[in-house]
């Protein structure tokens, strides 16, 4: 584990030659210059790095997620960023336009071995429309206590086919109208109660869909 450093001081050549499985990563201060757009992080563990944690370590509390580029790291099988008040995941890898804002983690290659992805107590209140795309190993999502009101379906919709758990535990999740594409899928992986909703008030995802059928 690594802790209370700042990241702007690491050369980048900090790893070189080692072979790290497992980095964890703690109150290291990321802010701007940290992920700068067109940096290599966490460069010479290409091969080896199976596990990232990176924690309560985006300064302020306010930086968003974005120009972070992991699409080299080709052995990724979990990606942890728990407790870091990330209002925004994105990319800025082409240079901070707007219309690349919103564009995925795993920018260029696939995560084509990514298990779990964990971005459970941030500030998020929407996610891309491609976060999940090109995860064909994605089994596990973490999204627990941020602000995430709606599933929309052409951000989840890809996701359900697959995922063996959708955790939403803590959001304020909105049952209603927009919800009714995710009863026709998989509910039972789907962890999250519905919040603000006046007929479905208290009641789980699964619950919600349950009597959804019966009024149908």
């Amino acid at each position: 584990m690594i802790l209370d450093l700042n990241a702007t001081t690491w050369q980048p050549d900090i790893f070189k030659g080692l072979n790290v499985k497992d980095l964890d990563l703690e109150k290291i201060e990321v802010d701007d210059a940290s992920f700068r757009p067109g940096r290599v992080h966490f460069q010479g563990l290409e091969e080896s790095l199976e596990t990232l944690e990176i924690k309560k370590s985006f300064k302020n509390g306010h930086r968003p997620l974005i120009n972070l580029r992991l699409d080299h790291l080709s052995h990724l099988k979990v990606a942890i960023f728990e407790h870091n008040h990330i209002p925004e995941v994105g990319n800025d890898c082409s240079g901070g336009k707007s219309s690349t804002r919103n564009r995925q983690i795993y920018d260029a290659t696939p995560a084509s071995k990514l298990r779990t992805l964990d971005l459970a107590y941030n500030k998020l209140r929407n996610l891309p429309s491609d976060l999940f795309s090109d995860m064909p190993s994605l089994a596990d999502v973490n999204l627990d206590f941020n602000l995430i009101h709606v599933l929309k379906e052409d951000t989840f919709s890809s996701l359900m086919g697959q995922v063996q758990s959708l955790s939403l535990a803590g959001n304020p999740l909105e049952c209603d109208e927009k919800m009714r594409w995710i009863c026709k899928t998989r509910t039972q992986t789907v962890i999250g109660k519905c919040i603000l909703s006046e007929t479905s008030n208290g009641r789980t995802v699964q619950q919600f869909c349950e009597n959804l059928n019966q009024i149908y």
